[in-house]
């Protein structure tokens, strides 16, 4: 590996049969975990890092190539990416310290709250052009696990907890999509899951579909609401993904059966509009892969 004493990363970009065009590894003396990787239109790669012997989390940018033109470290724990075009990177991140600097900008927790959330966005170069501290705090160092960002610009998070702050707000549970300007100025938020504070998700992630419509998808325990009702009032344990319409109101909902223990669900759309679901399997072990038609 690149670095001594503990776990490094590789990251490989394979063609389209599977055949790999290059491998890169990263790592220092100390514990490497990758958080989260995207690919930006223009073919480079952006990758999350954390490193155990240091507080906060690594930016990466890898070209087409895999060479690495530049890396930003920023704070923050349970940091989460978008890329939309290639002058607009979306980071996410919790934090407890009453005070913290995001690149050259200060930013401070709300009033009454011990842990908060940041939002920031950053140019070509890695360089930050703003960041804001996200409205309500949050419930934890995990309260918002995914970011997006849609066509139009507005970008979009979702997570779980007591996130307040928004000027319109439907629904109700514990699981929320909100959505902000493409300046990061909150507009609306959309809330579903289970209800009570007991019952959470794992992940809730979000994939951007057509017309600005949104796919939100992740697992629960407890019973889940859709537009404030139960689709499938049989479950207390499973997985689901729905869609978002582009003015935050509720469109379709399938929930699955889950038998094994809750864990992160993923998906991603193709060409032919298809959503693809990938998860942990069963108490076997391994992973599942879903696919949905439109």
């Amino acid at each position: 590996g690149a670095g001594r004493g503990g776990a490094d990363v590789y990251v490989m970009k394979l063609m389209g049969g599977g055949r790999a065009l290059w491998l890169e590894t990263f790592g220092t003396a100390g514990e490497d975990r990758v958080l989260d990787l995207e690919v930006g239109s223009d073919g480079n790669g952006y990758l999350i890092l954390t490193e155990e012997s240091t507080e906060g989390f690594t930016l990466q940018r890898l070209g087409p190539d895999g060479r690495n033109p530049w890396t930003r470290h920023f704070p923050g724990t349970a940091p989460t990416l978008a890329v939309y075009q290639e002058d607009q990177i979306y980071l996410t991140a919790a934090f407890t310290a009453p005070k913290i600097k995001v690149d050259w900008q200060s930013l401070t927790l709300d009033e009454g709250n011990d842990t908060g959330a940041w939002l920031g966005r950053l140019d070509w170069d890695g360089d930050l052009v703003w960041a804001r501290t996200l409205p309500g705090g949050g419930d934890g160092p995990r309260s918002v696990q995914d970011v997006a960002a849609l066509a139009d610009g507005d970008i979009v998070l979702s997570g779980f907890g007591p996130f307040h702050g928004f000027p319109v707000e439907t629904g109700t549970g514990r699981m929320f999509a909100a959505r902000l300007s493409p300046a990061g100025i909150p507009e609306h938020i959309v809330r579903f899951g289970p209800r009570a504070s007991g019952e959470d998700a794992v992940h809730v992630s979000l994939t951007p579909g057509s017309r600005d419509r949104l796919h939100v998808t992740g697992s629960f325990d407890g019973a889940f609401l859709w537009n404030g009702l139960r689709p499938r009032p049989d479950l207390e344990a499973g997985i689901f993904t729905g869609t978002l319409e582009a003015d935050g109101s509720f469109g379709s909902v399938l929930v699955l059966r889950r038998s094994g223990p809750a864990a992160p669900v993923r998906a991603a759309r193709d060409d032919g509009g298809r959503l693809h679901l990938i998860t942990r399997g069963d108490n076997e072990g391994g992973f599942k892969l879903l696919a949905i038609e439109p």
